[in-house]
């Protein structure tokens, strides 16, 4: 297993994964809409707060340019230095100097940072590229570099297991009608479609992607959905620095009981497409 997570720090340290991923139309990266709730949340976690302090798991280009563009001291933590410059150079608001960047792993950020630095802490689907024991300690680390009252908010996968499993077919119904996109036909294929048993391990909430994107593309090409605009581009893209990803998710119940053990579930935020039923927006603060 630790073999795995080394392939995977390892493969994210090229630069052509770097590059892949900062395309970030035809990523998994929040959208607009998405951002709202981010925006929402982070000013009421902030409200009152002097000189308020935010820790960004990653170096996702629309939360930094959240934070610093309300002007906030932002610390920004990758274990990659390339995925780092790779979305700093798509940023807005690169070059601002309310911004620190920590290039390391997070697991050893309380090595880095003092307790009770920092009133919120954000992410964007960061702690299912974690395994199980892992996740647990990122959540004691965000917890105790968190001060009292602070937020953590990120946007996280969790699995359903009394959801409706769905034919390829009903699937791309809800993507003609416009009720997912073009990520959220893929990622329901994932993990309610057909092939869910062979490509997602209750259990231990391994995902496999490379299998999920090899008999995603096999369905493509046998049933030639039609697709809008360049989505099979962004497929293609988003396999290309996917198919490696380390992502673990566990049923919902499982992974809010882990959240319970530091964190008071505020409120839990979705969008408009199928998919955030699975893919939502947690709202947490410190216990």
């Amino acid at each position: 297993m630790e073999k795995a997570r080394q392939k995977q720090i390892k493969d994210y340290k090229t630069k052509e994964i770097a590059a892949l991923r900062a395309k970030r139309e035809a990523s998994s990266s929040p959208i607009p809409e998405e951002i709202s709730i981010y925006r929402t949340w982070l000013k009421r976690a902030i409200k009152n707060k002097k000189e308020p302090k935010v820790l960004i798991l990653g170096a996702t280009p629309e939360l930094r340019d959240l934070c610093l563009g309300l002007e906030l001291a932002t610390f920004s933590a990758d274990i990659s230095w390339d995925v780092i410059d790779a979305m700093t150079k798509v940023m807005r608001t690169q070059g601002n100097e309310k911004e620190i960047i920590i290039n390391t792993n997070w697991l050893d950020l309380d090595k880095y940072l003092k307790a009770n630095l920092f009133d919120v802490v954000m992410g964007d689907i960061s702690i299912s590229n974690l395994r199980a024991e892992e996740q647990k300690r990122l959540l004691g680390i965000i917890y105790k570099l968190l001060r009292k009252n602070g937020y953590f908010i990120s946007r996280c996968d969790i699995f359903l297991p009394n959801k409706k499993r769905k034919s390829f077919e009903e699937i791309y119904s809800d993507y003609l009608s416009r009720k997912t996109n073009w990520l959220g036909f893929i990622v329901e294929y994932c993990w309610y479609g057909p092939k869910r048993g062979e490509i997602y391990n209750a259990k231990s909430g391994f995902t496999d992607f490379k299998k999920m994107f090899s008999y995603f593309f096999c369905e493509l090409k046998e049933k030639k959905p039609k697709l809008r605009d360049n989505d099979l581009e962004k497929f293609e893209n988003l396999i290309s620095h996917g198919k490696n990803v380390i992502h673990v998710v566990f049923p919902k119940e499982i992974f809010e009981k882990m959240l319970k053990k530091y964190f008071r579930i505020v409120t839990i935020e979705k969008i408009k497409y199928t998919f955030s039923e699975f893919h939502p927006i947690y709202i947490l603060k410190k216990k």
